[in-house]
């Protein structure tokens, strides 16, 4: 059976956490591609370490991806190899943490090439919850 809960984070946005129960089988990869998230993003919020043991029964916590369903696809990123959180948020004009935030990523902030990460067009963005870029130097 599969739970969802809320949490509510910085800036004042919620997040769905879905729950997943391991059936006998099962391995973070199969499980991370079911639900379209990293098998690391699963292993961080569940505060699971090397080797990454899993058992039937056991319940997970599955962090939110936002690219799935009725979500706008352009506001989809899919991570390739040298992007960092930061790279990524000054592109699209965000900090790297509310990124991090809304696509449930928690220290050491890692993310991998071929994940898929949520960045809502940065016109929808309210100003609160964007951070400016100051790049230095005399202007």
């Amino acid at each position: 059976m599969t739970a969802v809960f809320y949490a509510a984070g910085a800036h004042g946005l919620a997040f769905a956490y879905t729950t997943y129960t391991v059936q006998p089988g099962d391995y973070l990869v199969l499980i991370s591609m079911k639900y379209n998230v990293s098998w690391q993003g699963i292993a961080q919020l569940n505060n699971l370490s090397s080797p990454y043991t899993i058992y039937p029964n056991q319940v997970l916590l599955i962090p939110p991806s936002h690219c799935l369903g009725s979500h706008d696809l352009d506001d989809c990123y899919k991570v390739v190899h040298g992007d960092t959180l930061y790279k990524i948020g000054l592109r699209y004009h965000v900090s790297w943490q509310y990124i991090a935030q809304l696509n449930g990523i928690t220290p050491p902030y890692l993310i991998y090439p071929g994940e898929t990460l949520y960045i809502p067009d940065h016109m929808d963005l309210a100003a609160e919850v964007r951070s400016p870029i100051i790049l230095g130097g005399y202007f």
